[in-house]
């Protein structure tokens, strides 16, 4: 009687537990908003800013978002986001603004100028005091709530 019972509960649990907000379409809406948002602030010069992923699949902040323009040329790109740790020969040939997806690799990329992840489903922004101004990148006043002096 309970293993029928644990199959009743477990696939009402999936339909019933709320999703995580950015995996519904407003939170895809909010992570384009937020990815634009800090994207523009690494490169104020730019209406589109033009970015090299490295990682696994696109997330959906960088997805479809009209104030990005996803390029396959680290070249050409504004700013890179990593997604996943890249190999050293890739890090030493980057010159642009790097902004990492995880926090844990904030510690590993340490020419990266900050973080955007999701934690407990919000979404967390962190930058570099030092990393900042070692890059030559003076966020607008909006920023400065994110702004860390050391990592934590």
């Amino acid at each position: 009687m309970r293993t029928i019972g644990l199959f009743l509960l477990v696939p009402w649990l999936a339909f019933a537990l709320p999703q995580p907000v950015h995996a519904s379409p407003q939170g895809s809406t909010l992570e384009k908003r937020i990815m634009s948002k800090i994207l523009r602030a690494l490169t104020p010069h730019r209406q589109r800013v033009r970015v090299y992923y490295y990682g696994g699949s696109t997330p959906a902040g960088l997805r479809n978002n009209d104030a990005i323009l996803l390029t396959s040329q680290l070249a050409d790109a504004d700013v890179v986001v990593l997604g996943s740790t890249p190999p050293r020969t890739l890090l030493r040939k980057i010159r642009q603004p790097i902004l990492v997806l995880e926090y844990g690799m904030l510690r590993h990329v340490s020419r990266a100028v900050g973080a955007y992840f999701w934690q407990k489903g919000r979404p967390n922004i962190i930058m570099i005091r030092s990393r900042l101004s070692r890059a030559g990148i003076r966020l607008p006043a909006e920023f400065d709530r994110y702004i860390e002096n050391t990592l934590w």
